[in-house]
């Protein structure tokens, strides 16, 4: 990946412009879009994005997420099962390949026709739920995966808190865990997971260590690991 200095105009590697600012950690991302027409898969995507870092001598944590992975809504329509499942076979896919951050796109499912935010909602945070269910199935016992979800499709209308609120209300409650009660359901959803991992309490810390995601260059616990405890995109 080439980045362009906003000051300066010069085009740099990613990696070498994230030293260059000395940046505490990195990301990278591709969309199933992407996949589709650079026809990089996401262990070939990882094999370049970490050689890359070892060639430019980065040491910090490397974090590859699995961006927009997206519902095609014509193929919702006809065959939503091969859909599904496309989907599902590709996060089978970038899990061994180290991405630990998927971002489940199912807006394209959102009916604007309905007449309540919820039920405009429901078929996308449903969905969201069933593929988030799938991930907490693969995913490592000792690295929770952050699941990412979108509200409404990209390049239209600005979401709204309403649409937020009614997204979360229709997806927790597929998740089985009820209508939230009053308050942010994402800093209680915060708050949960540092207590299960121990942040914030007396004792020892062995489970917020055996939580910690390790470095993919060095093996070690990132040093960034207490921001990572929990998970750090909207929905956990």
């Amino acid at each position: 990946m080439i980045l362009r200095s906003s000051v300066t105009g010069r085009r740099l590697p990613a990696i070498r412009a994230a030293r260059r600012i000395d940046a505490g950690a990195v990301i990278f991302e591709i969309a199933r879009s992407e996949i589709g027409y650079t026809d990089q898969r996401p262990a070939e995507y990882a094999a370049v994005v970490l050689a890359a870092a070892i060639r430019e001598g980065w040491e910090g944590p490397v974090f590859l997420q699995g961006d927009h992975y997206q519902t095609n809504p014509k193929k919702m329509k006809e065959a939503p099962q091969k859909e599904i499942a496309a989907i599902e076979a590709l996060i089978d896919e970038a899990i061994p390949a180290g991405f630990f951050q998927i971002d489940i796109d199912t807006s394209t499912l959102v009916d604007l026709s309905q007449p309540t935010l919820e039920e405009q909602q429901r078929v996308n945070a449903e969905m969201a739920a069933r593929f988030t269910k799938f991930i907490r199935t693969r995913q490592p016992k000792a690295v929770p995966i952050s699941v990412g979800g979108e509200i409404g499709e990209v390049g239209k209308e600005n979401s709204t808190p309403e649409e937020l609120r009614a997204y979360m209300t229709v997806y927790r409650r597929a998740l089985g865990e009820g209508r939230p009660a009053a308050g942010p359901p994402w800093v209680r959803a915060d708050q949960r997971q540092r207590r299960n991992a121990g942040v914030g309490r007396s004792g020892p810390p062995s489970d917020r260590r055996r939580r910690r995601p390790r470095n993919h260059l060095t093996g070690r616990p990132s040093p960034l690991a207490a921001d990572f405890d929990r998970p750090v995109s909207l929905i956990a």
